[in-house]
């Protein structure tokens, strides 16, 4: 069951919760319902860059060739911005399993590098009935701003079983 906005915010042992094993995903999503705050990071290498870059086709030479990065500004590559959404996505999912991304925004301000950590925060904001909405956060390893947004999700909710579907007993 949720708690509602009011008491995550109220609650004394509101603090941040921060996990990157697969096994820790149950109590993340405690956790996260009880203190509206999760967390998680990541560091993505050049073959990350190189994976994504294949799969996606987006092969834009700043992201792929450190030469054009060094010629735009950039001392690295530069981490596509869907990675980072990746990670926010796979929090949203390990913190409110089986959830509905109804409607999502994105801000850049920042570039995270190739080989920098980055971490991903997520706020719950706002619960009504079975919408949630959350803000996240994106810092580098310097706490500069890489990427902020936010989203309104759909929770899943299970449907009661309805008696006269089930197989009755006795009858014969």
């Amino acid at each position: 069951m949720l708690v509602s906005f009011r008491r995550i915010l109220a609650h004394p042992g509101r603090r941040w919760l921060c996990s990157q094993a697969a096994s820790e995903v149950p109590l993340l999503v405690l956790e996260f319902l009880k203190n509206g705050v999760a967390c998680t990071s990541r560091q993505f290498t050049s073959d990350d860059i190189s994976k994504f870059a294949q799969l996606t086709g987006d092969c834009n030479a700043i992201h792929t060739d450190r030469r054009t990065a060094n010629e735009v500004g950039f001392d690295r590559c530069v981490v596509h911005g869907a990675l980072l959404n990746g990670l926010v996505s796979g929090l949203i999912a390990q913190s409110l399993p089986n959830c509905v991304v109804l409607s999502q925004e994105l801000h850049f301000p920042q570039a995270l590098l190739v080989d920098e950590t980055v971490t991903v925060s997520l706020e719950l904001i706002e619960r009504r009935k079975t919408f949630v909405s959350v803000k996240y956060t994106c810092r580098d390893t310097s706490r500069r701003v890489v990427m902020h947004g936010d989203a309104r999700l759909a929770l899943a909710i299970k449907k009661p079983r309805n008696p006269a579907s089930s197989p009755s007993s006795g009858d014969a």
